[in-house]
């Protein structure tokens, strides 16, 4: 019996640092470092997206292709001046914010000092899992924030994204 496990993806609970990037390649296009760890801590992986509704579309596909849809996924952002962190509020995703004072702490203490890889990471991207490891840690809790008035025209549309990425 030949099992096509190859291509599977578990689906387990994931938790998302959102860390603004090191570089800022154009004033207009600001980027956001995302990383996203399991239930165990384990860091599933790294990515850059732009700070923008389609970095928003990215950062929902990654995570959807990792649980069982959208809305099951918490994040942790160093900002709350994002484009993405507005759409997850307006979306009513769960989402933390955290200062940069607790932002670095967490990158420091929640850092897998095993992984070279991980230790020659770019700060952005340390940061970005250090956030992540917090919420799986329990150190901080994203809740449903309330959607600021000037996004509530935006729910209807970012609740269709939502449908379509969860099939």
């Amino acid at each position: 019996v030949r099992r096509e496990e190859d291509d599977a993806v578990a689906l387990v609970r994931v938790y998302c640092g959102l860390a603004s990037a090191d570089d800022l390649r154009a004033a207009s296009a600001a980027q956001l470092t995302i990383a996203v760890v399991d239930d165990a801590g384990r860091l599933l992986g790294v990515h850059e997206i732009s700070d923008d509704p389609s970095g928003y579309a990215e950062l929902g596909s990654l995570l959807v292709a990792r649980t069982s849809g959208f809305t099951d996924a918490a994040v942790a952002a160093d900002s709350d001046d994002h484009v993405v962190t507005s759409l997850l509020t307006a979306a009513g995703r769960p989402l933390v914010v955290a200062d940069d004072d607790s932002t670095d702490d967490f990158a420091e203490r929640f850092a897998d000092d095993d992984s070279i890889e991980e230790m020659q990471a770019p700060p952005a991207a340390r940061r970005a899992a250090g956030l992540a490891r917090a919420l799986q840690a329990g150190a901080i809790a994203a809740v449903n924030l309330q959607t600021p008035r000037e996004l509530v025209s935006f729910k209807p549309i970012l609740a269709a994204h939502v449908a379509l990425l969860n099939g």
